[in-house]
């Protein structure tokens, strides 16, 4: 199985054609001003594990779902800084991916992919993400530069790298006994249960120049909630909010996910009780509490599936982290100076 770079397509995440790589040079200093973006290299190596490489637009096309993010977030040196970080991170993440090929190459005898494994996960991505329309499918391999046959080996490299993971990680991956309870009896305090309400709720949206009329009408609603009204017909004739059809029943609902004013008015609230008008920066609310669950401690059978799920996570990024040094420390790995840009360009 050779190893290249990774198809997005086997993960249906849209990559960077190569053709626009290489004219555009680096994509993740697209946001980046003119006079910087001059310094940008158009391609390179980044890494050689062994003896095959990495190339910078690999990498890129790794980072440019999280370059958009920083962008528009950060400018000037640190939006260098979060960029180079993402190409550190990215990079790494490919070396270990390569180390890992490398080594399912070496194993190949014991852990060959069978064909129709990989025929099978080729047609589950034509039909999750193409509808089944392979037409589609072809189109968008074209797109990126890809052949049909490229496509299907890196879908057979994903498939690799799952297969070593769970040789190497999942598989090994073990709760010891009696540590639930452990964690449990050194964390109890922190494992609650969150305080709930269920929750009906009128909603008069502001609206840009009517905000006394808006009170006014959310003050009559509320008179003829307690004359006996039926909540959820009102709501279903006057609420702007998205449960209106639903006549305004927002079902059991965390207090602590309620904007502040809500979830004040909610807390004191008995059930079967209506508040009184509040006002919120966009809306006056109307609500009535039918149901309440304080917080409280979770108990061990409660908790014990979300201690166990995490405990066997955090044992699944420990055996992954020792593995993958000990692949590195067998590999040759050269990491490249890569000067995305200039310092003094920003």
């Amino acid at each position: 199985m050779r190893n290249t770079r990774p198809c997005r397509l086997a993960v249906r995440r849209r990559a960077w054609p190569r053709g626009a790589l290489a004219a555009c040079g680096l994509a993740l200093l697209a946001a980046l001003p003119a006079r910087a973006a001059e310094s940008i290299l158009v391609d390179g190596v980044a890494a050689f594990v062994n003896e095959t490489p990495i190339t910078v637009s690999e990498v890129m096309s790794a980072v440019e779902p999280l370059r958009r993010r920083l962008a528009r977030r950060y400018a000037g040196r640190e939006l260098h800084a979060q960029l180079q970080a993402a190409y550190t991170n990215a990079l790494n993440t490919l070396i270990e991916r390569q180390l890992i090929l490398a080594e399912y190459e070496r194993k190949q005898d014991k852990l060959r992919m069978a064909d129709w494994a990989v025929e099978r996960r080729m047609n589950e991505i034509l039909r999750e993400s193409f509808k089944g329309d392979r037409a589609a499918l072809l189109s968008e391999l074209a797109a990126e530069g890809l052949t049909y046959e490229d496509w299907r080996q890196e879908v057979a490299r994903q498939l690799a790298v799952a297969a070593m993971r769970y040789e190497n990680v999942q598989s090994k991956a073990h709760v010891a006994p009696g540590a639930v309870a452990e964690f449990y009896a050194a964390n109890r305090d922190r494992l609650r249960i969150p305080g709930k309400v269920r929750l009906h709720m009128l909603v008069l949206n502001k609206g840009p120049a009517a905000a006394a009329a808006r009170r006014a009408l959310a003050e009559d609603l509320r008179r003829q909630l307690t004359e006996g009204a039926d909540f959820a017909a009102l709501a279903r004739e006057h609420s702007d909010d998205p449960r209106a059809a639903q006549g305004g029943d927002w079902g059991w609902v965390e207090l602590r996910l309620l904007q502040p004013a809500i979830a004040a008015a909610a807390q004191d609230l008995e059930p079967g009780e209506l508040s009184e008008v509040i006002e919120t920066d966009e809306a006056f609310c109307v609500l009535r509490v039918d149901g309440r669950q304080d917080e409280a401690v979770a108990s061990l059978d409660a908790a014990r599936p979300y201690i166990e799920r995490g405990l066997r996570k955090l044992e699944e990024e420990r055996l992954y982290r020792n593995w993958i040094r000990r692949l590195r420390d067998a590999a040759a790995v050269r990491i490249l100076d890569v000067q995305l840009f200039a310092d003094d360009a920003l």
